[in-house]
């Protein structure tokens, strides 16, 4: 039987003082870590008990669908303790390699778990990231990133695996350019993708995308990185049609593959769902996304893709998360009879390739994606602007209550007039640093992606090669 690549990738929704019961879930999900081995009878079961009956239902869920992970890809793993304590359960069931990756100021929550020796690690941090002003969405703050890790698979090969959670606000409506962010970060993370498998490696990307199937962001992504989607190679039928459809929560997971918003998730109830989501059960937001070498002799194929973790958090009435996780099964196909029979990705990487081909964007997405990033540059510019106003009047400001304070007739009311200076004064300078450092920050980064982006056009005109869609 050929050699399979098992994987589980899930968001746990692991932030400290917001995500709801975060400690109760966190030791479940550990406890399907250390039962996800190829044996979970015997000692694994003693050891993952713990003298309690709350984790017998996860554990026999995870028996039932499982026969061991070869990589587990989280995200939102906010709180240290938490990634310590389930690194520490998941050695039980032989995920004894693990990477943590640190970006931005608060880490980017990202957490890999391998069963196969880790070769190489690297981290990508994004270029576009959120606005520093936008405190409660935090992406800026925790410097959103894509994390990958080199495995060394027998009888697969070399495996680089990326593991990501993209800038989740601009919503699903029809203005892409309010999702301009994460628009770049899909390129980018395509680009990553691209280079592993013209290395001689399979490429694999997991994580939280905030984006559904059809959506500009997945269809960039899939272009430029030339990946194929495991949830739909393994199961074509369940997009025949893209249009929002009324199905039971149930067959919403089973033929569309709904990861979030899900009526079955204890976390969906008073939360503020589109209609479409709602009529369609859900949404699917988390994907396995792979790509082999274009000589390589057998590549990657998808041979089965779930939706798990969709249970109740074992003694409670409250899910895992809210998200739900995907498991996907890669394995290689049988040759190809244009590939060279001389050697695997293995060989590949110690070997000068040439460049076969590349991931293309199709004029459809280069067009719409640049005129996405060039209004979204007009919009930064215009804002930009409002924000340097702001603090313009704030050197106004500042003397002038300073001044108030000083003749204010009722000495008991000094203070209320410092206290606004003052205030006048943060807010000020906060508008300086986001008028002027974070804008051109953005805009430079946005330059940057849109001149890689035209040149991309622009070698494809020359060349007459654009992507069919």
């Amino acid at each position: 039987m050929d050699a399979s690549l098992r994987i589980l990738t899930l968001n746990i929704w692991g932030l400290k003082f917001v995500s709801k019961d975060r400690q109760a879930r966190v030791r479940a999900i550990g406890d399907i870590l250390a039962a996800s081995g190829p044996s979970t009878s015997g000692s694994n079961d003693s050891r993952s008990s713990t003298g309690s009956a709350k984790s017998t239902d996860a554990l026999q869920s995870v028996s039932a669908r499982s026969s061991g992970y070869d990589l587990v890809c989280l995200q939102e793993v906010w709180v240290r303790a938490d990634g310590e304590h389930l690194k520490l359960r998941a050695r039980e069931s032989g995920l004894i390699y693990s990477r943590f990756f640190y970006s931005g100021a608060l880490g980017s929550g990202l957490l890999m778990l391998s069963r196969h020796p880790i070769v190489e690690s690297n981290i990508n941090p994004y270029r576009l990231n959120g606005q520093p002003l936008h405190v409660i969405q935090g992406d800026w703050f925790v410097g959103k990133a894509a994390g990958s890790i080199v495995v060394d698979v027998p009888g697969v090969g070399l495996v680089e695996v990326f593991n990501t959670h993209l800038h989740a606000p601009g919503g699903e409506g029809p203005d892409e350019w309010r999702r301009a962010h994460r628009l770049s970060q899909a390129y980018e993370l395509g680009k990553l993708a691209d280079a592993a498998s013209l290395k001689g490696r399979h490429a694999v990307v997991c994580g939280d995308l905030n984006s559904r199937p059809e959506s500009l962001v997945i269809r960039m992504l899939q272009e430029r990185g030339n990946l194929q989607d495991a949830w739909a190679q393994s199961r074509p039928s369940s997009h025949a049609s893209s249009a929002p459809r009324q199905m039971t929560p149930q067959s919403a997971l089973q033929y569309d593959g709904v990861t979030c918003d899900s009526p079955i998730c204890s976390y969906t109830v008073g939360k503020h769902i589109s209609d479409d989501a709602r009529q369609s059960g859900g949404k699917r937001l988390d994907y396995v996304l792979f790509s082999s070498h274009p000589s390589a002799t057998r590549r990657l194929e998808a041979r089965s893709c779930k939706v798990v973790c969709t249970e109740l958090t074992p003694g409670y009435s409250f899910s895992l998360s809210d998200h739900f996780g995907v498991e996907a099964v890669l394995s290689l196909g049988a040759p190809s009879d244009q590939a060279s029979t001389s050697g695997g990705p293995t060989q590949l990487e110690h070997q000068e390739q040439p460049r076969i081909t590349t991931g293309r964007l199709s004029s459809e997405s280069l067009n719409t994606g640049l005129g996405a990033l060039q209004q979204h540059m007009r919009h930064a510019s215009v804002t930009a602007q409002f924000h340097l106003r702001l603090f313009a009047a704030s050197i106004v400001f500042v003397p002038v209550l300073a001044i108030a304070a000083s003749f204010q007739p009722l000495k008991y009311l000094n203070w209320i007039f410092t206290l606004l200076g003052v205030a006048t004064g943060f807010m000020g300078t906060t508008m300086l640093y986001v008028g002027f450092v974070g804008a051109r920050w953005e805009m430079g980064s946005l330059r940057n992606v849109m001149d890689e982006m035209e040149a991309e056009a622009a070698r494809a005109r020359t060349s007459g090669h654009f992507r069919r869609t």
